[in-house]
């Protein structure tokens, strides 16, 4: 499916500035961005799921994320971490 969208000049220098930072085509970032909103919309609907369909909805909001995010370590999440004195 083709869509055409206008949007204002600030939006669409803040989508460049983005797309230029991570690196990626407009049409990928606008395409995640589509897909994280439906998975977030999955999930506002199953608040008053049964528990099996809450982790499933759960599964494909977390699929929802690029594969190249970093995956972080317990130690870099943890409390002492955060709060090192330097």
């Amino acid at each position: 499916m083709t869509v055409s969208v206008n949007i204002e000049p600030e939006l669409e220098a803040r989508l460049v500035a983005r797309v230029r930072s991570i690196g990626q085509p407009l049409e990928s970032l606008i395409q995640h961005i589509l897909e994280h909103e439906c998975a977030v919309s999955v999930m506002n609907d199953a608040l008053v799921s049964s528990g099996p369909e809450k982790a499933q909805v759960f599964r494909s909001w977390a699929k929802s994320f690029p594969a190249s995010l970093p995956v972080l370590s317990l130690e870099s999440i943890s409390r002492e971490s955060m709060y090192q004195q330097d």
